[in-house]
């Protein structure tokens, strides 16, 4: 047994691939394939790229065989299999649409490290205006209160703190509607990602296909795998759940969802609608006392201004994506099939596209 073990790790040791390797006067090792050598500089290559190093940095140079940098070449042909210098020839034209592809997921990836901030934005937001909103319901009830014949002064001091109040509502509900609007941008993008990612398989698939009916080398194989590869874990970095909408409504897209983990109901997905919308009913099914809650005036799609009452949802899931603390107003009106509308307070929680043609929603969350 001892016999087996012994030449086990000798194969091993001998199967190692050492590269050459330079030890600079600082201590740091560095490793690669030493393409020239000068009374001045060293010049090693490290995969990536060329690296220029100062013979006067250097406190050792140690070498490795021929065969050891091949098999050094043909592992950076693989870690490195994007890198220009190592794409076969026939297959370089892939090459544009995967730098396309890397650029809109570096923007994927900024909205990304984003979205908890604006999350955490939004949220201060929210808070500033309900408290701002309920200071504006004492001070409009303390007016009316208020004989301006007998108490000129107070007066006309609540009536500057109304306005005040009045308009650093607009101004932070303006911030609201700036973050939503960035929210439509962000899928924009993530729309072109999507398709970029689209296009790149697609090619990927049609040179495979094209290059099997030839003589298809080897290093094209190792490339058209790594790529494969690469765009599947591209895939693996998002959630992808697609809704499909009632069959009902012919005009709209409505899908179920579950209200505070307790109530479902149907709502009409609108990108237009700044917060979520909820029927008096349905709210009441969930058991808010809506005559309690605060009072706030909304302008609907036609223009026209009404009454509503603001309330904060726990929670709001659609086909199991979830997002909690989603700013809601009720709205009179009873209507069985459907309860409401499923706005962008919902909605910009997540990357989204709208199929209207097909009836689909479709949800995305990038994992963490």
């Amino acid at each position: 047994m001892k016999k087996l073990v012994f030449v086990f790790i000798c194969f091993l040791f001998f199967r190692m691939v050492f590269a050459d390797k330079i030890i600079l006067k600082n201590g740091r090792e560095m490793k690669g394939i030493i393409k020239e050598k000068t009374d001045k500089t060293v010049k090693l290559d490290v995969g990536f790229g060329i690296v220029t190093l100062n013979r006067a940095d250097i406190a050792k140079i140690i070498t490795s065989t021929k065969k050891s940098n091949e098999e050094i070449v043909k592992s950076w042909k693989s870690k490195y299999f994007d890198n220009e210098r190592f794409v076969p020839k026939r297959l370089k034209y892939i090459l544009k649409y995967y730098r396309d592809l890397e650029e809109l997921r570096k923007k994927i990836m900024e909205i990304k490290a984003e979205n908890k901030k604006i999350e955490n934005d939004l949220h201060e937001i929210k808070e500033k205006i309900s408290i701002k909103k309920k200071l504006l319901v004492e001070k409009n009830k303390q007016l009316k209160e208020t004989d301006p014949q007998k108490d000129v002064n107070r007066y006309n001091s609540l009536v500057r703190e109304i306005n005040s109040l009045s308009a650093d509502i607009v101004l932070l509900k303006n911030k609201v509607n700036q973050i939503n609007e960035k929210a439509l941008i962000r899928n924009e993008v993530f729309t072109k990602y999507l398709n970029a990612l689209y296009t790149v398989k697609t090619k990927i698939n049609e040179a495979e296909r094209n290059l099997s009916k030839q003589n298809i080398s080897s290093e094209e194989k190792s490339f058209i795998e790594n790529m494969k590869k690469e765009i599947e874990r591209y895939g693996e970095e998002y959630e992808k759940i697609v809704v499909y909408g009632k069959d009902y409504n012919k005009n709209h897209i409505v899908v179920s969802a579950l209200i505070n983990g307790s109530a479902e109901g149907n709502f009409i997905v609108d990108t237009g609608a700044d917060i979520m919308t909820l029927s008096s009913d349905f709210a009441k099914k969930l058991g808010y006392d809506v005559g309690n809650l605060p009072q706030v005036e909304v302008i609907l799609a036609d223009g026209k201004k009404v009454k509503a009452y603001s309330l904060i949802l726990k929670s709001v899931s659609v086909g199991g994506m979830e997002a909690k603390n989603i700013q809601a107003v009720v709205l009179d009106g009873k209507n069985i099939q459907v309860v409401g509308l499923l706005g962008m307070s919902y909605l910009k929680n997540f990357l989204f596209q709208i199929d209207v043609r097909n009836k689909k929603l479709i949800l995305y969350s990038f994992s963490n």
